[in-house]
């Protein structure tokens, strides 16, 4: 694959894990809101375990960012 192919599939990669992030913490806030309203304290004790996910999506997303600055800088030395 060129650098150039690669480049674009990474970014499209990081485009679609902010995605998935963004609509999970979405769902999260909207979940969090009614199990907060209705003292559903089973729904909260679920929301907090996702929470776990999508702090898994953020770390995964940064490893990609990280990697890729890196290559960036090695590329122009």
């Amino acid at each position: 694959m060129s650098v150039r192919m690669n480049f674009e599939h990474e970014l499209e990669t990081l485009r679609e894990n902010m995605d998935a992030m963004g609509k999970g913490i979405q769902q999260a806030f909207a979940d969090l809101l009614s199990a907060i309203a209705l003292n559903d304290l089973e729904e909260l004790d679920r929301i907090q375990k996702n929470d776990r996910k999508i702090n898994e999506m953020e770390r995964k997303i940064d490893r990609v960012y990280k990697r890729r600055k890196r290559r960036e800088r090695e590329t122009h030395f």
